[in-house]
């Protein structure tokens, strides 16, 4: 989402809304999360926490005048200066931030910075900002300033400063503050900032945990490892990889070569010189693993939480990323659990185990009898599964109106794939409202570099693991990548900007090395050579190794990465493959003008993507469910022998001495099939009187509702209809069940469909419907469940709310091929 200043068209209006703030997700780790947690603890006040829109700020506080260039901009100006330079540690934060300010006027002075136009208004801001954290939070130590971010304070003033009910006590301490939230804290944040004509907006309010579900859990004895995972009624062991210098390296769970299933029996490995056997549990979900004839049982709880039971002893793995050690047989044996909770947790660490799931927890506080908030320093803050309807984030209404009303494109920007980007698709109302969009392009741009979240992960599987995140968090099973994206960015850095990366790199590393280090750095030509010297302390200067390894162990991990060069993402022929089967257009950017360097990273230039994004608001987008690229023959068939499938299974139960009348207008039967198909009703009559089910057409001679009156006076009648529109509803008489359907009629799967659909309805069956819908209209239904089905089946205008079919012909050019569907389907109804 950076430089969206320049991501907006020439001609736009002021108040043109471009973009929406993601999920705030907790970062366990960091600045942000820091002064959250201690404004909740001091004041019993939340203010939603910054994460990635940080990095929002922080492209447009700078000076994006069209004659700037990117490379202009990518030197920090004077309003950057003051936001990203060291972090603060003191007492107040003004004398502070005055400090800074006299710095950067005489770099003003100089020449080195150029006088912002509003640099007045901006310095008053900060300065006015600071007076309030130090006057109610800050000087009575309620926030600290150690290792502090100013960003983070300055915006969390501006939105505490415009948009919270506030309380102080007599000396002018924050006692207690409450969210207002009908305020737009984003637009608060940049009036503050001096950002004018972008309009930004929170999706939620609601704060949220990410929650990483590896692929198995990890057993480690000394230097060698096993994942373990429980699949239905098999248990899958796989034994981790080590690299060229013999450390334990990402394996994916079913590697051929280094794994062994087993559904019955046992299976034996052998790890730093012990045998262990491993059998399926006798318990669901659970995995006996026996060392040194001692048994443990790991079971997975459905929240993916791994308990360890030794003997009588049972613990719980932690869900930081750490290693649980316990002694079994006289030794130390470390576990590694599946659920990984926090954004810092999950990407901080370099997993053996590669990410499967991703989820997001809805974290609330607990409340006492008198509602009022309830501290518990042990046990934190309650987290719900976001899965619980009873819990679910929910998108303002202001994120889902912007979704609604984007005129040309909708872009989902680089990021971090399985912590930024993929917190949007795990909000069902933001993945409903995007589904919906299918009259413009919806662009997917991947990260151009891969973290260690998606280690051992290629652009195929990120996509995988998106959407089996979003399918989990949304309950919608059947939701797709190309349902939500009709394009794919799929980038191929040049090896001029590749080498300039790599030149980057090198004098960044140097700042970090001794003699030692800088010798081995100076015949470097890879990224990964780079990494190798930076991650020797030997290679390390006293002050960098310090503080990385004995100052603050806990956070080596931290600095280490953002240390090392993250290696470039590289797209394959078979994630090409993938994507292309899915349906999504490939928006192949290879050229140079397409990059540019960032604070020692790589990144795509605003500009030049801004114009290839607007390009493509004027065409119409491609993309389509995957079924609509099988070949037509193969296509049909698998439809026609779905719905052959569900009537069958869907003849509904009818009570003695009754009958079901299914009735159909005219205008539901193909024309290629009307005249037929209205004889074989008629065959059907005179052949069997006495059937219990039967169908009415009505046709254009006739007056629907009048139809159904006469068949619904009859006590022995059981009435369900097909109409064609919301409005006919209206007319049918209470205790008529009905459905509705839509759009443009061509072909033989529709009439079958609407058959299928009518008993489905009398049956009540309502994942039947969800069934049916997906083929006739060629998408998946979202933003219902089958319970919210349930729930309106004898109403069908409220039922009409929730689910109608809007029919999508498939172009069956082979007249020959047609003639036999129909034959085949009059065939089947007068057999049903």
């Amino acid at each position: 989402m950076r430089a969206m200043k320049e991501l907006m068209p020439e001609g736009r209006e002021e108040d043109s809304v471009i973009a929406a703030h993601l999920v705030p997700t907790v970062d366990n780790g960091g600045h942000g999360r820091v002064m959250v947690d201690e404004a909740r603890r001091n004041a019993g006040m939340y203010v939603p926490i910054f994460g990635d829109f940080a990095g929002i700020v922080s492209w447009l506080v700078g000076e994006w005048d069209s004659d700037n260039t990117f490379a202009d901009v990518t030197k920090r100006g004077a309003k950057m200066d003051l936001l990203y330079a060291e972090r603060i540690t003191g007492e107040r934060l003004l004398p502070e931030v005055m400090a800074r300010i006299r710095k950067i006027e005489t770099k003003i002075v100089s020449g080195e910075y150029e006088r912002p136009k509003d640099w007045i208004l901006f310095v008053s801001n900060m300065i006015n900002l600071s007076k309030l954290l130090d006057g109610t939070l800050i000087s009575h130590g309620k926030l600290s300033l150690k290792n502090a971010s100013a960003q983070n304070l300055i915006g969390y003033a501006a939105m505490l400063d415009s948009g919270v009910k506030k309380t102080v006590d007599a000396d002018g301490a924050l006692v207690e503050a409450t969210l207002d939230r009908e305020r737009n804290f984003a637009n608060t944040l940049f009036d503050a900032f001096g950002i004018k004509g972008v309009k930004l907006q929170f999706q939620t309010y609601d704060q949220a945990c990410i929650v990483a579900l590896l692929e198995g859990c990890v057993l480690k004895i000394g230097e060698d490892a096993l994942m373990l995972r429980r699949k239905g009624n098999k248990v899958i062991a796989t034994l981790v990889k080590k690299d060229a210098a013999g450390s334990l390296t990402t394996t994916p769970l079913e590697d051929t070569e280094m794994t062994k299933s087993v559904s019955a029996g046992q299976m034996e490995f052998t790890l730093n010189g012990k045998t262990i056997v491993i059998t399926k549990g006798r318990v669901e979900n659970s995995i006996e693993v026996t060392i040194d004839e001692e048994r443990i049982i790991l079971r997975e709880s459905k929240e993916g939480e791994t308990t360890i039971t030794v003997g009588e002893e049972k613990h719980y793995a932690s869900s930081d990323a750490s290693w649980t050690t316990i002694l079994v047989g006289g030794s130390d044996i470390d576990i590694m659990g599946r659920r990984i909770e926090g954004q810092f947790a999950i990407a901080m660490e370099e997993h053996l185990s590669r990410i499967d799931k991703v989820s997001l927890k809805k974290m609330a506080p607990k409340t006492d009898g008198s509602n009022n908030i309830v501290y518990d320093e042990g046990k934190g803050w309650i987290t719900y599964d976001v899965s619980d309807v009873n819990a679910e984030i929910r998108p303002t209404v202001w994120a889902r109106d912007f979704i609604r009303k984007t005129q040309k494109t909708i872009r989902f920007d680089s990021g971090g794939a399985l912590t930024t980007q993929v917190a949007a698709l795990l909000n069902r109302g933001i993945v409903q409202e995007l589904v919906k969009r299918k009259d413009i392009p919806k662009v997917y741009i991947p990260p151009l570099t891969r973290d260690v979240i998606v280690s051992g992960l290629s652009l195929k599987d990120i996509i995988r693991v998106m959407e089996d995140s979003m399918r989990e968090a949304t309950g919608e099973e059947d939701i797709s990548f190309e349902h939500l994206f009709s394009h794919i960015v799929v980038p191929e850095v040049p090896k001029t900007i590749q080498d300039e990366y790599l030149k980057c790199m090198k004098a960044k590393s140097e700042g970090y090395l001794n003699e030692s280090g800088l010798s081995a750095m100076q015949d470097v030509t890879t990224l990964e050579e780079i990494r190798n010297i930076l991650s020797v302390r030997e290679n390390l200067n006293k002050e960098i190794a310090y503080s990385i390894y004995d100052e603050d162990p806990a956070k080596a991990k931290a600095k280490m990465k953002k240390m090392l060069p993250a290696p470039l993402l590289s797209v394959t022929q078979e994630d090409l493959d993938y994507i292309e089967q899915k349906g999504i257009s490939v928006i192949n950017v290879s050229d140079k003008k397409f990059f540019g360097i960032w604070e020692n990273k790589i990144v795509y230039e605003p500009k030049n993507m801004r114009d290839l994004i607007i390009s493509l608001g004027n065409v119409k987008p491609q993309n389509a469910p995957v079924e609509l690229e099988v070949p037509v023959d193969e296509r049909v068939e698998k439809d026609m022998n779905t719905l052959h499938r569900l009537n069958m299974d869907l003849i509904p139960p009818v009570e003695e001495g009754k009958i079901l009348w299914h009735v159909i207008p005219i205008d539901l039967v193909p024309e290629s099939i009307r005249s037929e198909f209205v004889s074989t009703i008629n065959k059907i009559d005179r052949d069997y009187p006495d059937l219990r089910e039967k169908i009415k057409v009505v046709t254009d001679r006739q007056v629907l509702h009048q139809v159904v009156s006469e068949l619904a006076d009859d006590s022995n009648n059981v009435v369900g209809v097909a109409v064609k529109d919301v409005d006919s509803l209206k007319w049918l008489p209470e205790g008529v069940k009905a459905l509705v359907f839509e759009g443009e009629l061509g072909d033989f799967r529709h009439l079958e469909g609407v058959l299928a659909a009518l008993r489905a309805l009398q049956n009540n069956n309502a994942r039947a419907l969800i069934e049916i819908y997906r083929i006739l209209t060629g998408s998946a239904f979202l933003g219902y469940t089958a319970d919210d089905i349930l729930a309106k089946i004898n109403d069908p205008e409220k039922l009409a709310d929730i689910i109608t079919f809007g029919l999508t012909p498939v172009e069956i050019p082979d007249d020959d091929y047609l003639t036999e569907l129909n034959g085949r389907l009059l065939e089947f109804i007068y057999a049903a």
